[in-house]
């Protein structure tokens, strides 16, 4: 294995400069969440879970899926975005849950946004790569 790929935990190398580039917009919501009074913390880069967990005080309030994105033509594939719903949902209606994408068209293999929000999963479209 090379410095420039990282072992993952399925036995698949992750490109270690795709994982800093998805890193920039996980740092992004940890400042912003952590300004705002919350504690804030991502899950890691061998995690099978939501990227970022948000809590009040012990009380988890929130919890993020982030993707980021370069282009509008790189779109995410089904079965991803059923994995980052299942990662969603599994925590209770009182958890607020933000799926983040980079365009509206990442979505457009999954039918839109509706793909996400018809399960109570909000959808923030941030329009750029990080």
């Amino acid at each position: 294995m090379t410095s420039k790929t990282l072992k993952s935990t399925r036995g698949f190398p992750k490109k270690l400069a795709s994982w800093n580039i998805g890193m920039r917009r996980v740092r992004k919501i940890l400042t912003a969440e952590r300004q705002a009074g919350f504690s804030a913390r991502a899950t890691g880069i061998y995690s099978d879970d939501v990227d970022v967990l948000v809590h009040e005080g012990n009380l988890l309030v929130r919890v993020y899926e982030s993707t980021n994105y370069k282009k509008p033509e790189f779109y995410i594939q089904p079965s991803k975005a059923n994995r980052y719903k299942n990662n969603l949902t599994k925590y209770p209606p009182s958890v607020q849950k933000i799926m983040i994408v980079s365009y509206d068209k990442n979505l457009e293999k999954v039918g839109g946004k509706q793909y996400f929000e018809q399960h109570g999963i909000e959808v923030k479209v941030i329009g750029y790569q990080d």
